[in-house]
């Protein structure tokens, strides 16, 4: 069992300082770009405060890695930022794109559409095969070559691994409960930190992870003769968004 946490990287040096101690396998912070972009996704003041918690986790012996948004507010620019993070620091990057759920769904300005995120993607490949010496990630890791050549299964979420919340909610998918609160209550797997039992439990025993499983299983099917490669949209929690209000607004077979 691997322990992977996700940060937004705004933290005080009490939490900084614990985070040290335990030492996850891997911390993914989110930066979205240089200052004016990350600022305005994430608010005011939070660029300079999640540098400055990258390096004190870099500085004390933590697996750092990045987790940026692609938007309509990314420019080349930010890339060209996150490229010259990573090779200075040695640093993977990856790169998901904005969903209409959650903060994002609210700012102006940052939903995209599939031609761009193609686009993007696109362009970001073609910079990694430029420059080997930058670590970068786009797609799904579970994804190798054309969508009919996937690997065992069709996503990492809830195969690979498990999302525990600050709260102690666990799901499938860790952005699934921003969908609505309908998704929070019909993908929850449980509560780690209100109820007596284990993640192992939940992996091996837990009824409602195994109907998502299936049902995971059987959307993946109508992709597999999509001409889309290493297709950068199938996601649970944007299946969630589709199964709730009608449609996956990135999926290609829509278009």
């Amino acid at each position: 069992m691997v322990f992977s946490l996700t940060t937004n990287g705004v933290l005080n040096d009490s939490s900084l300082s614990e985070l040290i101690e335990i030492k996850p396998e891997e911390t993914a912070i989110s930066l979205d770009g240089a200052e004016k972009t990350h600022d305005y996704l994430r608010g005011n003041g939070t660029h300079i405060k999640t540098l400055r918690s990258i390096d004190r986790l870099l500085n004390n012996g933590c697996n750092v890695t990045i987790n940026s948004l692609l938007s309509g507010k990314t420019s080349e620019k930010d890339i060209a930022y996150l490229l010259n993070l990573s090779k200075k620091a040695g640093i993977e990057v990856s790169f998901f794109h904005t969903r209409p759920i959650g903060r994002g769904a609210d700012l102006p300005g940052v939903q995209i559409n599939l031609p761009y995120l193609i686009s993007v993607n696109n362009y970001i490949s073609l910079l990694r095969k430029e420059d080997p010496i930058v670590k970068l990630r786009i797609g799904s890791p579970t994804l190798k070559g054309k969508v009919g050549e996937l690997l065992s299964f069709p996503t990492s979420d809830g195969f690979y691994r498990l999302n525990i919340m600050s709260d102690g909610s666990i799901y499938a998918g860790g952005c699934v409960p921003y969908v609505s609160k309908e998704s929070r209550d019909m993908y929850n797997l449980g509560n780690i930190k209100k109820e007596n039992y284990s993640i192992l439990d939940i992996w091996n025993n837990s009824r409602r992870l195994k109907q998502q499983r299936g049902w995971l299983k059987n959307l993946r099917k109508r992709c597999n003769c999509c001409e889309q490669e290493r297709c950068p949209t199938f996601t649970t929690e944007m299946e969630v968004y589709a199964e709730q209000f009608g449609e996956n607004p990135f999926c290609i077979k829509k278009q």
